[in-house]
């Protein structure tokens, strides 16, 4: 009698845990798609400010003398470097909200054979 009382509460205690589990899994898994997606805004803002700055800085090149020039073509290389990293930082990002949004998907999809090894 005390050894299946002990079995039930054991069996209780697991059907508690294992959807817990599930479901703190499952928290930081959206958390950490959320903050990947902020980062992903936010370079996406920083872009557009360096392409609005180059932009104007291309709109005075003319009249200007050679030495202004050069340094504009030198800001211009450094926003096109950045812009470059960021976008390549963005793709990081994307594919790795990718794989976690996978991740999420399995984990909420219920196995249809739970019995298979």
């Amino acid at each position: 009698m005390k050894s299946r009382s002990i079995f039930i509460l054991l069996l209780l205690f697991l059907a508690v845990m294992v959807p817990l589990s599930i479901l703190i899994q499952d928290h930081r898994l959206l958390a950490r798609i959320e903050t990947q997606q902020q980062h992903v805004r936010a370079n996406q803002e920083r872009i557009a400010e360096l392409q609005g700055t180059m932009e104007r800085l291309r709109l005075t090149l003319d009249n200007r003398g050679p030495e202004y020039r050069r340094h504009v073509a030198e800001i211009m290389t450094r926003a096109h470097l950045e812009i470059h990293g960021l976008n390549e930082t963005n793709e990081k990002l994307c594919a790795s909200m990718r794989e976690l949004a996978n991740t999420l998907f399995l984990l909420r999809t219920p196995d249809p054979n739970p019995c298979r090894p």
